[in-house]
């Protein structure tokens, strides 16, 4: 291959570039995830213990479960990463290092609460019943449906997204859409802004949830649930007044739709732009799941945008495109539903500016505060009221939170541009290297520093990266392993690293959907059956008994694993 082998660990030779990309990308994507466990156990837990106050049942307690687990997952795998980036010298290790710490004491900490809580609920003389008529919300059906992430493309700033599933129940983690079939299905579909849509249309019927573009690319869907943020409640039925809107071709429809908590069914669906409406006459008699964001602009002063939106994915993006150069700092949001264009007004415990001095809660707007503080403070108490003085949202920060100088979440918070990062980690590797061979008096792994002198900060950044990429180029990387497969040492990858491809493959659905057709239905749907990943990645394992078998297997590792196939291949 492109490096040599060695048994230290310092660096020997130089990883290409791409590596370095996906390493970091990964390190970025899977605390993420774990940031995003936290928060929702958090809003989980307080919902759970509201609950047992009232006398009810907790709703959460095993898809707690489940995410503290998941979190501890994926915080192994983030320390193994970590430890490499280390290695190999990341500009900014000791910042991923310390967050790395930070997550996994708060995912402890969480843990300790959420078996508290469950062994005092245990202890309880008395079990409530839960009057499952009460509250259509209360219905958790999460665990029936198998979340699928779908792959991405950008095109002119938005997202399309596509899925491939096979019989069953899923859900989509990006958009909130759901869908049931008998079959294998193929589905594509984005986010449609509203202004699209014709006012005239919108004069009889009021947004309640995003607006989505649909199409069934291969198979038939017996059933599916558009995202939306009414409320649902027994005091009221909604069946008549809450629609699906259809518009295609400059037709519009409506049709009932059954509502749950937070999705709305239909069954045997046809396809054009879909959303969730409600008539005019109703909408301001409804209320609505809504959700705060908070971000830091600035710290001296400290300058926070405290966003109150609705609960709806589409504006949820628009914010963290908006807000993409400044810190999130993630707290529960509003456990209680709120009236469409009633004032709420932001309120805190110290003398501050905040502009403007109330929000309406509008549909498909991402309107927020912008709060100014000049004092310096130990924590700072948020709070948003009804213009009647009503507490709908409360939350302490502590100024560990928001008056770092350089905050532990800041390298995957993207406030640096990836290319200029990585640029900054291969010079620091060349530097490094050459440093060594010369300590050992031996040839200067780059001859009179030409490799360097051609990265002079003069030059261009395109034209730097290309001579970084040159060593190898991404063409050259992928004829490598086109090579490779031709000459059967894909298949002597696959048996090499078996174990380590069971432990660290996240993506094996997809590389399942890539081996259907050379390893057929019924093993195809013993994979899926199984309960985790590593038993899936184990079991197609298990079916591939000849190398041209593994030979296509490693090409589908190269599409949709390229981190974990450069990782190992490096490591070679």
């Amino acid at each position: 291959m492109y490096k040599n082998k060695t048994t230290e660990t310092t660096i020997e030779s130089r990883p290409p570039v791409s590596y370095l990309v996906a390493l970091n990308d990964k390190l970025q994507m899977n605390a993420d995830k774990v940031e995003r466990n936290i928060v929702e156990t958090q809003q989980n837990l307080s919902r759970d213990i509201k609950k047992i106050n009232e006398g009810r049942h907790p709703l959460y307690e095993e898809h707690i479960k489940k995410t503290i687990l998941n979190s501890l997952e994926l915080l192994n795998s983030l320390d193994e990463d970590a430890a490499e980036a280390s290695r190999l010298q990341h500009p900014q290790s000791e910042m991923i290092e310390k967050d790395m710490k930070q997550l996994r004491e708060r995912v402890m900490k969480l843990r300790e609460e959420h078996d508290g809580i469950s062994d005092c609920y245990a202890q309880s003389e008395q079990v409530p019943t839960i009057n499952r008529e009460k509250n259509t919300d209360e219905k958790l059906d999460d665990s029936e449906w198998e979340v699928k992430r779908p792959s991405e493309v950008t095109t002119d700033a938005d997202i399309k997204y596509s899925v491939s599933s096979s019989e069953g129940q899923h859900e989509c983690s990006e958009t909130g859409l759901r869908w049931r079939s008998d079959s294998d299905v193929s589905l594509e579909y984005q986010f449609v802004d509203w202004k699209s849509i014709s006012k005239d249309i919108l004069k009889n019927y009021k947004p309640c949830g995003p607006l989505m573009d649909i199409t069934v690319t291969s198979g038939t869907l017996e059933e599916i649930q558009l995202p939306h943020f009414v409320c649902v409640d027994s005091e009221s039925s909604l069946d008549d007044a809450v629609k699906a809107l259809h518009v295609k071709d400059g037709a519009v429809s409506v049709e009932r739709c059954e509502l749950n908590g937070f999705h709305a069914k239909l069954v045997n669906p046809t396809f054009s732009f879909l959303a969730i409406v409600v008539e005019v006459q109703q909408y301001l008699k409804m209320k609505f799941h809504c959700e705060t964001l908070i971000y830091r602009n600035r710290t001296t002063p400290l300058n926070l945008h405290v966003y109150l939106i609705l609960k709806d994915k589409k504006l949820k993006k628009d914010v963290e495109e908006k807000e993409q150069n400044n810190m999130e700092i993630l707290k529960p949001t509003p456990d209680e539903a709120l009236k469409m264009n009633d004032c709420y007004i932001l309120k805190t415990s110290c003398d501050s500016k905040i502009k403007p001095l109330s929000l309406k809660l509008t549909p498909n707007k991402t309107n927020f505060f912008d709060l100014r503080i000049k004092d310096e403070m130990e924590s700072l108490e948020l709070s948003i009221e009804t213009k009647e003085g009503q507490k709908i949202w409360d939350v302490n920060i502590e100024s560990d939170e928001f008056n770092m100088d350089c905050s532990v979440s800041d390298w995957r918070q993207k406030k640096i541009n990836r290319s200029a990062l990585i640029w900054q980690w291969w010079r620091h590797m060349l530097e490094a290297m050459e440093h060594s061979a010369r300590a050992r008096f031996e040839t200067p792994l780059l001859q009179s520093g030409s490799e360097l002198m051609g990265l002079r900060p003069g030059s261009t950044f395109q034209g730097r990266f290309s001579s970084l990429t040159s060593h190898p180029s991404a063409e050259t990387d992928t004829a490598q392993k086109q090579k490779r497969c031709k000459n059967g040492e894909g298949a002597e990858f696959v048996e090499k690293h078996r174990t380590e491809l069971i432990r660290r493959i996240s993506l094996v659905e997809p590389i399942a959907d890539d081996m259907k057709r050379l390893i057929g239905e019924e093993k195809y749907a013993l994979i899926l059956k199984s309960t985790t990943k590593q038993e899936k990645m184990r079991t197609l394992l298990d079916f591939l008994t000849t190398p041209k078998l593994k030979d296509k297997l490693y090409k589908s590792l190269v599409k949709h694993e390229h981190s974990v196939v450069e990782y190992l291949e490096y490591s070679e």
